[in-house]
């Protein structure tokens, strides 16, 4: 738990784009979630609103916190009410642009090169896998 609030407290919000839904957002972010699933991992649900067969992800927008904002939304995401967090918001949508400074994110917690610009789509009960 330590290293994890160490990484966080640390961590330099990244400024992206996100187009969904004929809107655009920008944000200074800790991280931007694709959830198409209830779960983030270790009984985390960062997601409470997601299936995975509906066709639809729920992109949650996680702003950085400050200290006591952090054990708050930790709360708020082992209890599954991670939309209640200020700190977290949620765009539903089927598919979205995202464009970031980096080129580094993570999928299933590993580091892939994805580039500046991600474009993502979901269709209901289909899995299209690229390898």
């Amino acid at each position: 738990m330590r290293i994890i609030l160490q990484q966080i407290l640390s961590a330099k919000p990244m400024p992206i784009t996100v187009e969904a839904n004929g809107t655009v957002v920008q944000e200074n972010v800790l991280m931007l979630v694709f959830a198409n699933t209830r779960e983030f991992g270790n009984g985390a649900i960062i997601s409470p609103g997601s299936a995975p067969d509906d066709g639809l992800a729920e992109l949650q927008v996680v702003r950085k916190p400050g200290l006591l904002g952090l054990v708050r939304a930790f709360y708020d995401i082992y209890t599954g009410g991670a939309l209640r967090s200020p700190h977290i918001s949620s765009i539903v949508t089927d598919r979205a642009l995202v464009r970031q400074p980096d080129v580094i994110a993570h999928m299933d917690g590993e580091p892939v090169e994805v580039g500046k610009e991600v474009r993502f789509r979901l269709e209901a009960k289909k899995l299209w896998v690229v390898r």
